[in-house]
């Protein structure tokens, strides 16, 4: 081998291993090219995906939050003027609620997200009911009633699903 090699002359052996090096360098940047496409396919799906779904399903826990607050102080109030104040910071919360879940809705169009915002959605609706019947207990004045209610078949119900549901409905790409 050393023969074959000492029979070449250097311009020849430089122009080869010029030629190997363009090679090498020309298959990594290919290889480059692709493994960049595919980190941009990645970042532009959570770009126009798990991104603004995050941040709607950040705004809903929030108003989740806040809701369940309004409603202990509302609960807590003791003048007529303070629940109607309450009522009326949890009418303005509920807006959001609702216009937060039809921001979702048009943000997972048809995805595989559909049966978990169903869940979400019938999930909301039952707590809009309960709310109600706390509201027709505390008028009733039975106040222990309603406090036993809002504590624990409330706290349960929101618990149980809209809480635990945000990150089942935005998951990040495995890599």
């Amino acid at each position: 081998m050393l023969t074959i090699l000492s029979c070449i002359s250097i311009r020849i052996k430089t122009a080869v291993a010029f030629a190997l090096v363009l090679c090498c360098t020309i298959g990594f940047g290919l290889f480059a090219v692709h493994e960049i496409s595919v980190v941009n396919l990645v970042s532009i799906e959570v770009r126009d995906e798990r991104l603004p779904a995050t941040r709607v399903l950040g705004r809903l826990a929030e108003l989740t939050e806040r809701f369940r607050s309004y409603q202990g102080i509302y609960f807590l109030a003791e003048s007529d003027q303070e629940r109607q104040a309450r009522a009326e910071k949890n009418a303005f919360v509920i807006s959001g609620i609702t216009k937060t879940i039809v921001d979702y809705q048009q943000i997972i169009g048809l995805s595989e997200k559909r049966k978990l915002f169903a869940t979400l959605f019938l999930t909301w609706q039952d707590y809009a009911v309960a709310s109600e019947r706390l509201q027709a207990i505390l008028l009733s004045g039975d106040q222990s009633k309603a406090r036993a209610f809002y504590k624990f078949d409330m706290l349960v119900l929101i618990d149980a699903e809209v809480m635990r549901m945000p990150p089942k409905m935005v998951h990040l790409p495995s890599a």
